[in-house]
């Protein structure tokens, strides 16, 4: 949430105001930084997993911290996609955005009918993390797709509003 608050402002502001290295160098440290607190979220609930699962719902449940610790390794591609979310608004590509977060949607619905009956929850498990990663990849696509061609807005959409923001250097 504080990512979002603080630099959602930001993006939007250097989009609109054609800055589009300073978004560039930004988004490279945004998505590297939510990498890495989503890789160390990952690897610290897998080493907890069967401790969180036993505090939580007692050990009659330890089966269940497998399906944690893999659920949690989609926790990096949560965040980026995150990003990703921000930067196509930032850049007026929402559109594009929700046809991804669609696209995910669909291929987890289509894929759990098929995996669930024969792999249960580990396989829903797996499956949610695929398609979240297939999400964060292409909204990683699209918003350096977007930061390539300098491009804020799509033929026929309105550039994205002012946030009244004052960025040093102007």
């Amino acid at each position: 949430r504080a990512v979002t608050l603080i630099l959602f402002p930001i993006c939007v502001a250097l989009a609109a105001k054609g800055r589009w290295d300073e978004l560039r160098v930004l988004t490279h440290k945004m998505l590297a930084g939510v990498t890495v607190l989503g890789l160390a979220t990952s690897g610290v609930t897998g080493l907890l997993a069967a401790w969180i699962i036993r505090i939580v719902y007692t050990s009659a449940y330890d089966e269940s911290a497998v399906v944690l610790r893999v659920l949690y390794l989609g926790v990096p591609g949560l965040y980026v996609a995150t990003i990703g979310t921000f930067l196509a608004a930032s850049m007026h590509r929402e559109k594009r955005a929700v046809l991804a977060m669609a696209i995910g949607v669909a291929l987890n619905i289509a894929l759990n009918l098929w995996v669930i009956p024969r792999h249960g929850a580990l396989g829903a498990a797996w499956v949610s993390v695929f398609s979240q990663s297939l999400v964060a990849v292409w909204l990683t696509f699209d918003a350096y797709a977007g930061l390539a061609r300098g491009v804020r807005a799509l033929p026929g959409e309105k550039p994205p509003l002012e946030t009244g923001l004052e960025l040093g250097g102007e």
